[in-house]
């Protein structure tokens, strides 16, 4: 078994981190965090579901991705590793 096997949190814990994280934030934020980072949809993809423009969605993505990053970056700090560390990269 490697380092990184050992180190990779399970779905279930970056799920239950990802929907804590969510709680916080009103409920276009919340949609578009959950639906990106807990189903995987694409920006656009977003959009539809939601009916707004996919640049909204971006917007909205962008807004809460440096809150995320901080709130991930503390969790590894803390050495919690609730969050694959790559997530923070691929926060639009």
């Amino acid at each position: 078994m490697t380092l990184e096997r050992v180190l990779e949190p399970s779905v279930s814990s970056r799920s239950k981190f990802i929907r804590k994280f969510a709680e916080e934030l009103d409920v276009d934020e919340r949609h578009c965090v959950i639906l990106r980072y807990l189903h995987g949809l694409s920006v656009s993809e977003i959009a539809e579901v939601v009916n707004c423009s996919d640049r909204l969605v971006e917007s909205l993505l962008r807004g809460v991705g440096a809150r995320l990053r901080d709130r991930v970056q503390g969790t590894v700090e803390k050495g919690s590793f609730a969050l694959e560390q790559t997530t923070s990269s691929s926060i639009v």
